[in-house]
């Protein structure tokens, strides 16, 4: 089978490219709405998503990102991770 031509191949990394920042869009979406950068969680979780999102903390900080003096967590690679998992699982 002969190579796709360039054209084609631009637009394939073009297309997955978009789908990673769209995945990253929504990573950084539910772990807005799971409070998962702030110190207290926000009153709307219920105890699943309480539980979800203090595992999401803690994986966080295994992956190395940091926290700011117990009052924020950095969420910069536990996006990164959450949005190749989902972006992943589209392609494959």
């Amino acid at each position: 089978m002969p190579p796709l031509n360039k054209t084609l191949r631009n637009m394939i990394e073009t297309a997955a490219r978009e789908a990673r920042d769209k995945a990253e869009t929504g990573a950084k979406a539910i772990l807005g709405y799971l409070g998962a950068t702030a110190a207290a969680p926000p009153n709307h979780l219920n105890e699943a998503q309480l539980d979800l999102r203090e595992r999401l903390r803690l994986h966080g900080e295994q992956l190395g990102d940091s926290l700011d003096g117990g009052e924020t967590q950095a969420m910069v690679r536990l996006v990164e991770e959450t949005a190749y998992e989902h972006w992943h699982r589209m392609l494959f």
